[in-house]
């Protein structure tokens, strides 16, 4: 699983098989540990699991770990093989003004390009070449 964080925005990236593993364990967890000069630096957690009693996914932050939780819907839409991912978006309005958030989990694929064709990243090989699936056409085009 990949992560990326910037301002207000929270992704996380999942292989395909990450994406079978989420949806028979109901959950997905990654850490980074940190190394320092000194010794151990920490830990941060990062993950997402699925909730049948929310109505609505949410992102949960938490100190050292953050983690999406969403519902069946949601995974279901995931599993959808022509979906890329889904989106949370919060927008709150107060005193101080209006705050945004925006929370992705997308599935992974690799760097695009005119000549390569359209795939999800099943999973992540330790001789760093993914194995891939391709992209179905959406129904309708």
């Amino acid at each position: 699983m990949k992560i990326r964080i910037r301002d207000d925005s929270l992704r996380l990236r999942i292989t395909l098989s990450e994406l079978e593993s989420l949806q028979r364990d109901g959950r997905l967890e990654s850490q980074m540990r940190c190394l320092t000069s000194r010794g151990p630096g920490g830990v941060f957690r990062y993950g997402v699991a699925v909730d049948s009693s929310r109505r609505e996914s949410e992102a949960e932050v938490q100190a050292f770990e953050v983690r999406l939780v969403i519902t069946p819907s949601d995974l279901a839409a995931l599993l959808d093989p022509s979906r890329e991912g889904i989106c949370l978006q919060r927008e709150s309005c107060g005193p101080d003004g209006s705050h945004r958030f925006c929370a992705t989990l997308e599935k992974d694929r690799p760097a695009a390009s005119c000549e390569k064709p359209e795939e999800w990243i099943y999973q992540d090989r330790p001789d760093h070449r993914p194995e891939t699936r391709p992209i179905p056409l959406r129904r309708g085009n």
